[in-house]
């Protein structure tokens, strides 16, 4: 019986549990590629779209939405379109969030994962009114069918 409180004397507790200086680095860590995998998969969507577009209209790639399939035509410019607007607002994104997110290390945890769903709000903001600008812009240039608005008098 004395051996064995010699060996719960001897037990320390707190041993079992892991170093938090490396979880709240590791947390540190995850909130800032969280923050910066967004702006990249924009970043590389919008260089598809500008340099590998799909040909033609389909259910499978490319920005889909009902006036840009209407023609040819439309889904060429939808394509280049959101190409050009996505990789804009990609590679700015990127350059952002990567010198917004350099400070996470200094943060607190909690701090830095609140920063880090704030900034992952704005990103996901900014991509829905990236989809809207890019709905507008079809809607003024491209009728129900595709065809470019103003061709109906030159016909």
């Amino acid at each position: 019986m004395d051996k064995l409180k010699d060996l719960f004397n001897n037990f320390d507790l707190l041993s079992l549990l892991p170093e938090l200086g490396g979880v709240t680095d590791k947390c540190a860590l995850a909130a800032r590629i969280a923050v910066l995998i967004g702006p990249a998969c924009l970043l590389f969507l919008g260089l598809w779209y500008l340099l590998l577009p799909p040909k033609e209209a389909n259910y499978s790639a490319g920005f889909r939405c009902f006036r840009g399939m209407g023609s040819v035509e439309a889904w060429r410019f939808t394509q280049k379109f959101a190409g050009i607007l996505w990789s804009a607002m990609g590679l700015v994104m990127l350059l952002v969030m990567f010198f917004l997110s350099r400070g996470y290390q200094a943060m607190g945890v909690n701090d830095a994962l609140l920063s880090a769903v704030k900034a992952l709000l704005w990103e996901t903001g900014l991509v829905a009114v990236s989809g809207i600008a890019i709905r507008i812009v079809l809607l003024v240039r491209y009728d129900l069918m595709g065809n470019r608005r103003g061709q109906e008098a030159e016909l």
